[in-house]
């Protein structure tokens, strides 16, 4: 197993990609800060660890809408 900080765990993901992929009952894995692994979340949960583990069953995880508000 594979340690990570925090694991956001059992929502669905937009990855935000070309293709508008979503994942349905995603996970992710976050260490120092950035992102080390996304993916199903049984394929996350098998592979990484965590002391922090952020359920988040219902709801959507999306990158973060940096600068969303501007005006040009």
């Amino acid at each position: 197993m594979r340690e990570a900080d925090i694991i956001i765990s059992g929502g669905r993901i937009i990855l935000m990609d070309e293709k508008g992929t979503t994942i349905q009952e995603g996970a992710i894995a976050i260490r120092g800060g950035e992102i080390i692994a996304i993916g199903e979340r049984e394929v996350i949960i098998g592979h990484y660890v965590s002391k922090e583990v952020i359920d988040a069953h219902d709801c959507l995880i999306m990158p973060g809408l940096i600068n969303g508000h501007t005006h040009a």
